[in-house]
């Protein structure tokens, strides 16, 4: 290889590139969505558990009956809070 090759080669290699800039946002949204969508169940576990100690249902009956509606309450609220600002 000669040292115009290896020049070019590294220049390519530097250069910014719009792929790269699309897949980092890209990536950045999808890391974002994931963390809505674990406090969304985070918050959706602690109100079904909230639920199954006021009502007297065991715990895994709480979660599923009070923690799946509040998660999808809870993933709407998330997004369209991040779509605002």
């Amino acid at each position: 290889m000669t040292p115009s090759q290896a020049d070019a080669i590294a220049s390519a290699v530097l250069q910014p590139d719009h792929r790269r800039d699309e897949i980092a946002a890209r990536q950045q949204e999808e890391m974002q969505q994931l963390q809505r969508q674990r406090r969304a169940a985070a918050i959706g576990m602690a109100a079904g558990g909230l639920i199954a100690y006021q009502s007297g249902l065991p715990w895994v009956k709480g979660v599923l009956y009070g923690g799946v509606p509040t998660f999808f309450i809870a993933k709407v609220w998330l997004d369209r809070r991040a779509l605002r600002g």
